[in-house]
């Protein structure tokens, strides 16, 4: 947070664009304190910003004339003249948040305090990757409409996608589940659509951030957001900070040569882990082992959800599949646990997030490591990745709203 400049300097300043720097500084400073508070007095603002109640009263009126600060109505049970409760306008932002997957792209619209105004789910888009474009624009759109927020007032985006993505220039790399999408400059065209800042970021980098902030991250410096389901990505949190790695890969665990031959050409394009693990992998072992279980309930068509229905009723074959799928999980985190010791690891996906995976996991790594982390299955489900959208959105978006808006925009046009 800003220190609050000294208040007896501000006729003194240097200038930005009218408007002293000091004002600027201080207004940021305000803002910040009822983004913060939620609902705050001018007392309250005075209390936690250090600066004077004739300060703060005149930068609250600044900040109201701008949009950005409104009444919220006035304090109960105090002595003498009820104080007037501020808050800041929920709606002087709104961000565009996406989770583009394989299959099918989630959006969401919200406020400047990441509620959700507008969700909708449609189907990703095949081929080249201006239809993806097309999709991500026309969507926000609608979501724009239904939620009443005027589409050009967007302040920022964030868009999850399934592959690495490349820190000096956002473009996407083994995209394998999107075809189209590798290469193509995605942030660079999204920005041209929207109209607006946008953020583009590996969906399981993003599931971490999710958990961080809604999930079971919360309070956690040093955990791991493992996905597993279609594929399977890692989102790594360290010192309470995302890690992605020296060029945009790292949590890429399919890639762990913990199973199999790693020097396998059918690894190279997913990695051993994950054509192991993954679905297609489970689905593989099916088919490998029906012949020896003929009393199993499963077929050639089974899907892993009837797999793990199976195991839950104690069919053999189901039971079996699942805790090769558990020992398998346990060796990706035991080999994650031995570099990076994570406090916890967070489990979600389509497999990931079953719970019946999480004793056998647990169990097989006290097999494998000294201190094993704590294990837990993700309370978000498959919204993860999104919450994680989200979150980035509205950091980006307060950014852009305080910077402007608080040093220059305000400065250069609102009222001292």
């Amino acid at each position: 947070m800003i220190v609050a400049a000294a208040e007896d300097s501000e006729s003194r300043a240097p200038d930005v664009n009218g408007v002293s720097l000091v004002r600027a500084i201080n207004q940021q400073l305000v803002l910040e304190a009822v983004l913060a508070a939620g609902e705050v007095t001018r007392a309250g603002l005075s209390r936690e910003t250090g600066l004077s109640k004739p300060t703060v009263s005149s930068l609250v009126r600044s900040l109201e004339r701008c949009g950005l600060v409104r009444r919220q109505g006035v304090q109960a049970g105090t002595i003498g003249r009820p104080a007037t409760v501020y808050t800041v306008d929920r709606l002087a932002g709104h961000t565009y948040a996406v989770d583009l997957g394989g299959t099918k792209l989630r959006a969401a619209v919200t406020d400047l305090f990441g509620e959700i105004l507008a969700e909708e789910t449609v189907p990703t888009p095949p081929g080249h990757g201006q239809r993806v474009i097309d999709t991500i624009g026309a969507v926000y759109a609608a979501l724009a409409r239904r939620a009443g927020v005027e589409p050009e007032a967007a302040t920022a985006a964030c868009i999850g996608v399934p592959g690495v993505v490349r820190p000096a220039d956002s473009e996407i790399d083994s995209a394998f589940n999107i075809p189209g999408l590798d290469g193509f400059p995605l942030r660079d065209a999204l920005c041209d659509r929207l109209a607006m800042s946008v953020v583009v970021e590996n969906d399981a980098n993003l599931a971490a951030v999710g958990e961080r902030w809604r999930g079971h991250g919360r309070g956690c410096d040093h955990f791991v957001a493992i996905s597993i389901g279609t594929g399977i990505g890692m989102g790594i949190v360290v010192d309470g900070e995302l890690y992605r790695g020296g060029s945009g890969g790292g949590g890429e665990i399919g890639f762990l040569p913990v199973v199999g031959d790693p020097f396998d050409p059918a690894n190279k394009t997913h990695g051993p882990l994950e054509h192991a693990a993954a679905s297609a992998g489970v689905r593989r072992r099916l088919t490998e082992l029906l012949a020896r279980h003929p009393a199993s309930r499963l077929t050639a068509a089974a899907t892993v959800k009837d797999i793990f229905a199976a195991a839950d009723e104690g069919d053999p074959l189901g039971t079996r599949l699942v805790d090769e799928e558990a020992r398998l999980i346990a060796l990706g985190v035991a080999a994650v646990g031995a570099v990076i010791d994570p406090r916890r690891v967070v489990l979600s996906g389509g497999i990931g997030a079953n719970t019946r995976l999480l004793e056998p996991v647990r169990d097989y790594l006290t097999q494998l490591l000294p201190h094993p982390p704590d294990v837990k299955v993700s309370s978000l489900g498959d919204r993860a990745s999104l919450y994680g959208a989200i979150a980035l959105a509205v950091d980006r978006m307060r950014q852009k709203v305080l910077q402007p808006r608080g040093e220059a925009a305000t400065a250069a046009g609102g009222p001292g």
